[in-house]
């Protein structure tokens, strides 16, 4: 079901938040960090989140206020709220992009973005996961999730929690699976 795959994509989400937590605590003691995993963090998140999972969550959201219009306001901010993430992880990669071309940027410039991005997509989790995932489990009906698989793009494979590990990402998973051991 679509509900239980986008549920494990936050889960793999959340994951990826903390690694960027765990890297900028250690920047905030002094310790060094990986700018590398936490830009593979970034370069996964970005055309993973807008060309996949937010993609698929706003064909659903799209296809749920069609149908049921009465109940369409609870869900009318999430396509805002995908371009405001997607801005937030945007602008905190611009920066670690700078720091890794050896620029000067304020270690405070670039743990806000990077907190800000992360509170920004935890909130947003909780309120799909809380609220929106239950209200489209009760209200969508079996055809209508049969009509949706038929309308939906067939899915890429996913080049880090998918069968088979990019390069670029072999780093960050073995930091994931590191994190579970």
């Amino acid at each position: 079901m679509l509900l239980t795959q986008l549920t494990r994509e936050h889960t793999n989400i959340s994951r990826l938040l903390a690694v960027l937590e765990e890297e900028l605590a250690g920047l905030e003691r002094g310790e060094g960090v990986n700018y590398r995993l936490l830009r593979d963090v970034a370069e996964y998140l970005i055309p993973h989140a807008e060309q996949h999972h937010h993609c698929l969550e706003d064909q659903i959201y799209t296809y749920f206020s069609t149908q049921y219009p009465d109940e369409a306001a609870q869900i009318a901010s999430l396509a805002q709220a995908h371009e405001t993430l997607s801005a937030a992880c945007q602008q905190f990669y611009a920066l670690l992009q700078m720091v890794m071309a050896d620029q000067i940027i304020p270690t405070a410039l670039l743990t806000e973005k990077v907190r800000y991005f992360i509170a920004l997509q935890r909130q947003h989790i909780v309120l799909e996961e809380q609220q929106i995932f239950p209200l489209l489990k009760t209200t969508l009906q079996p055809a209508d999730w049969q009509q949706l698989m038929g309308q939906l793009q067939p899915l890429t494979a996913d080049p880090l929690f998918g069968d088979a590990i990019t390069a670029q990402y072999v780093q960050l998973a073995t930091r994931l699976q590191s994190a579970v051991s």
